[in-house]
């Protein structure tokens, strides 16, 4: 009985892929992930990139008013 559940759907193979279906469906959610991703980073790098400038701008401002 074991043994027929086993032989009862033929093995995945070159002529029977995996479900296209599945695989579209991992691409999109990798496509959303990486655009949230990026949608979310973009706006804190741009942050982080402003006030490093800013901070480095007053560090010299204050290292040559001296």
């Amino acid at each position: 009985m074991v043994a027929a559940s086993f032989t009862a759907e033929p093995p995945l193979t070159i002529d029977r892929p995996a479900s296209q279906r599945s695989h579209h469906a991992g691409l999109a959610r990798l496509r959303r992930c990486l655009w949230l991703g990026c949608a979310f980073a973009t706006p804190y790098l741009v942050f982080l990139w402003q006030t490093h400038f800013l901070l480095q701008t007053h560090f010299l401002l204050q290292t040559h008013a001296r």
